[in-house]
C-alpha cells in the first residue's frame, strides 16, 4: 500500500489552491475456483487498485481517480479533479457546505478466523467439489456451475485535516447456477451466498444445506408447475422479486446522478426531477 503517495496527493492539491483535499488508495485481490458440470475451469487470480482524490476548489467539490500510482499521474488526477470542481460550480450554481468534524485516526478490519492470505486454490477446490457433489445427486439438474471465491480489499484514507483511516475487508462467497429439465420444462436458479470474514463464513452460513434445499425446490417446481390461463390475477411475490422491483423502480430513479441528468446517455434519466423532494409517489 503506497501510503506516502496519498499524503503527497493531499499536499499537491493544497499547493494548487484547494481549500480541502482527501486521497483514498485501494488495493483488491481476488481468487476463485469454478467447476462447470464437475469439470474444473482454470483458477483465477486478479489484483487491481488505484487512487481516488476529492478536492474543494473555489468552494465546490471535484473528484477524479486513476489506477496509475506514480507522482506524475497523481498530479494529473488532481488537475482533473480541480477541472471538475470548476465545472460543478457552473452546473450547480452553489458552493459546497461541509460540516466541521474532529480529527480521527482509526483502523478497522473484518474478523477472520483464517486469513485470506492463508487460503489457496486447493482449499477452494475442496469446497467447490463438496457443493457440486450435493447438486449432482439429483439427475434432473442437468447443468451446474459452482464457483467459490475470496476477495481482500485494503484501503488507506487521508485528508488535509490529518484524519487517517486504514481498513481491511475480507469476503468469501459461493455462486451457483443450477439448470434442471423435466417433461419439456426448464427451471434455472442463480444462487449467491457469502459474507465478510475468512472462508469460515461459508460454513457459518450453512451453504451446503441451502444448496440442497434449492435443488429440492427446483425439482418440485419442475414436476409440479403447470401453464397459467391468460387473465388478470392477484399476485403475491417473494422477497427476491419484490427486492428487484424496489431496486429498479425506486432505487435507481432516486440516484442523484440520474435526477440531475448526468447519466442520461448511460443509465437513463429519472421520473424524479430536481425540486421534487415533497412530491408523493404511489398509493398508501
Amino acid at each position: 500500500m503506497e501510503e506516502g503517495l496519498a499524503h503527497k496527493a493531499v499536499n499537491i492539491a493544497l499547493s494548487m489552491g484547494c481549500s480541502y483535499s482527501e486521497a483514498r488508495i485501494q488495493n483488491i485481490g481476488h481468487i476463485s475456483y469454478t467447476l462447470n458440470n464437475g469439470q474444473p475451469l482454470p483458477p483465477s487470480s486478479v489484483t487491481y487498485g488505484g487512487i481516488g482524490i476529492r478536492v474543494v476548489y473555489g468552494g465546490v467539490l471535484g473528484f477524479a481517480y486513476s489506477n496509475a500510482l506514480d507522482s506524475n499521474s497523481i498530479k494529473a488526477v488532481i488537475e482533473r479533479a480541480v477541472k471538475f470542481a470548476k465545472f460543478n460550480l457552473t452546473l450547480l450554481g452553489r458552493k459546497t457546505e461541509m460540516s466541521r468534524e474532529s480529527i480521527t485516526t482509526a483502523y478497522w478490519t473484518t474478523d477472520e478466523r483464517r486469513k485470506f492470505e492463508d487460503v489457496n486454490y486447493e482449499d477452494l477446490r475442496v469446497m467447490a467439489e463438496n457443493y457440486d457433489e450435493i447438486v449432482k445427486q439429483e439427475s434432473l439438474i442437468g447443468g451446474r456451475s459452482i464457483s467459490v471465491s475470496g476477495t481482500l480489499g485494503v484501503k488507506y484514507f487521508v485528508n488535509s485535516e490529518n484524519t487517517i483511516i486504514r481498513s481491511r475487508t475480507s469476503r468469501f462467497s459461493v455462486t451457483a447456477i443450477l439448470t434442471g429439465h423435466y417433461g419439456g420444462q426448464t427451471a434455472q436458479r442463480f444462487l449467491q451466498f457469502g459474507g465478510s470474514g475468512g472462508p469460515e463464513v461459508l460454513e457459518n452460513l450453512g451453504v451446503e444445506e441451502k444448496i440442497e434445499n434449492e435443488v429440492k425446490s427446483s425439482i418440485a417446481i419442475l414436476k409440479n408447475s403447470h401453464p397459467v390461463e391468460p387473465g388478470g390475477y392477484n399476485v403475491v411475490v417473494g422477497p427476491e422479486i419484490s427486492g428487484i422491483m424496489a431496486h429498479e423502480s425506486v432505487g435507481h430513479p432516486l440516484e442523484a446522478d440520474r435526477v440531475i441528468g448526468r447519466e442520461g446517455a448511460q443509465g437513463g434519466e429519472s421520473y424524479i426531477k430536481p425540486g421534487n423532494e415533497k412530491v408523493k409517489l404511489g398509493s398508501e
